[in-house]
């Protein structure tokens, strides 16, 4: 009986620590990661029986600092989980850094994430050569004629 004792208050032990130290990189997503220029860039946070509140943040060049309050599951049959997605904005070329301030609402802790991302610049197609070009138009030439040549007889 004693030992059971000593085995309940282990496990209590470290679960009250596991508790206080939560893992939140699994419940936010950047999407879409790596996104080009000029795409709108969102944050993702799972939902389900968690709530996510109070959303601010700043961009400051290649920094982004977000806060956000969010309040664990209760007790009791969990809605299907999903993500709620929130516009960062279109943002230029360059590597990113969020800085992720996370309050939770009981007991009131303060925990931070960062998380990295890239925007890529966008790429135009190039024209390609004037030789190419005209290779085209005699190609399209060639259809008109044959066209009109072979497909409609003269009368």
């Amino acid at each position: 009986m004693k030992k059971l004792f000593y085995v309940i208050a282990f496990v209590g032990l470290f679960h009250n620590q596991a508790y206080a130290q939560p893992n939140f990189s699994g419940l936010i997503e950047i999407q879409p990661n790596p996104a080009m220029e000029g795409q709108m860039v969102t944050i993702g946070f799972i939902t389900g029986c968690r709530n996510w509140t109070d959303h601010n943040f700043s961009v400051n060049g290649f920094i982004i600092d977000y806060q956000v309050t969010y309040h664990p599951c209760v007790i009791g049959v969990p809605p299907p989980e999903g993500f709620m997605y929130l516009d960062l904005g279109v943002l230029p070329a360059g590597d990113y850094q969020l800085n992720l301030n996370i309050n939770t609402g009981s007991p009131p802790l303060q925990y931070q994430e960062t998380i990295t991302f890239g925007v890529l610049p966008s790429q135009q197609v190039p024209l390609n050569s004037t030789i190419s070009l005209l290779l085209f138009g005699f190609l399209l030439l060639l259809t008109g004629i044959f066209t009109l040549r072979v497909l409609r007889p003269s009368a």
